[in-house]
């Protein structure tokens, strides 16, 4: 008996040979479902690298399976996808009928798989300038006032970048990377530029004089400068700590003021500068007799006009004149002291003799 209508007939005779005939209907009805083993059916996975957070059905090829039926051999199964797979695991379900409206059904997990890079325009992190102005060395990175840049996610639509930034920042120039990493570890970079100029100009030390005194050959007025050493200056700096100065001299020295420029330069190109002023001393032999004196007091040496004050043992100005040249000579008889101090002066030089 086949699987729907099989008619039988029943013959009923008597002795005589007369006979008559009834059919009969024996139906089969297909019970057995088609068979498929549902392991068969294997996780399927994709990748999405789109900015979008979902792979469209038309983009993902299903392979057909076939269950086997104890009737029509093989039957194709039949699946309603959705429009679109998300991320992660989505299921579906494979239907395999046949003609007798036996069915089985399976299921199969398709797996998305975010691969999908956060979106960010490294162009729009900004380099980062910063100028040193004062002692420091470096700034601490909160006065940076660094800004988060922020990338563009298919999933998660804002990612905050994240960068390990130091506490300080020495002079120089630096460089951070901002990491943008979504859920699913998709991972983009950008680096930002920091620099850190210095300018800060070399501090010439307070101790250095501004004034510096030399003394002439004897009945000079002027020497050589090769012929004297100047003591060195320096300069604190805010990284370097201690810069030498450079100074460029003339020929010669004169007689009286002379004025020379110290400079102090840093690696980066800071300098400072410092005018000293050599004042040279013009040297000459100065004799003040007799000492002890008796009524005159002879000075030689002197040149024309120059000051000469006389005070006496308690420091009092006594007495002032006018040099006239060699000898000059005061009167000592309208003093009663018996110790004086002299201080002859010029516009160059002065002299304390007692």
């Amino acid at each position: 008996y086949h699987i729907g209508n099989n008619t039988i007939y029943w013959t009923f005779t008597d002795s005589a040979g007369n006979a008559s005939q009834c059919p009969q209907n024996i139906i089969v009805t297909d019970h057995f479902a088609p068979y498929f083993d549902c392991q068969d059916l294997s996780d399927l996975s994709f990748d999405l690298t789109t900015i979008d957070c979902s792979l469209d059905a038309s983009e993902i090829q299903l392979s057909t399976p076939f269950a086997v039926d104890n009737c029509e051999t093989l039957i194709a199964g039949q699946v309603s996808t959705p429009q679109a797979y998300f991320i992660g695991e989505n299921t579906i379900h494979w239907t395999f009928s046949d003609s007798a409206g036996n069915t089985t059904q399976c299921p199969q997990t398709i797996i998305v798989a975010d691969k999908a890079e956060p979106v960010v325009n490294c162009n729009y992190i900004s380099p980062l300038n910063y100028s040193i102005v004062t002692s420091d060395c470096g700034i601490n990175s909160q006065l940076l006032n660094i800004q988060t840049p922020y990338a563009i996610d298919n999933c998660e639509s804002i990612i905050e970048g994240i960068a390990d930034i130091p506490d300080y920042f020495e002079i120089g120039d630096h460089s951070i990377d901002w990491h943008f990493t979504d859920i699913y570890g998709n991972e983009s970079l950008c680096s930002q530029s920091i620099t850190i100029a210095d300018y800060y100009a070399p501090v010439v030390q307070p101790e250095a004089e501004n004034i510096l005194y030399i003394s002439l050959p004897l009945n000079a007025n002027d020497i050589a400068s090769n012929e004297i050493e100047l003591p060195s200056l320096f300069a604190s700096d805010n990284c370097e700590k201690i810069i030498p100065g450079n100074v460029s001299l003339p020929d010669k020295f004169s007689i009286g003021d002379n004025y020379i420029v110290w400079s102090f330069g840093d690696t980066y190109g800071n300098i400072s500068h410092f005018q000293q002023n050599v004042f040279a001393i013009k040297n000459f032999e100065l004799q003040i007799c007799p000492n002890p004196f008796h009524d005159k007091l002879f000075i030689y040496g002197l040149e024309q006009d120059e000051e000469i004050t006389l005070f006496n043992s308690i420091s009092q100005k006594i007495y002032q004149t006018k040099s006239i040249g060699n000898p000059t000579t005061i009167d000592m008889t309208q003093f009663t002291d018996k110790l004086y101090f002299i201080l002859i002066r010029n516009q160059y030089y002065k002299i304390l003799k007692k």
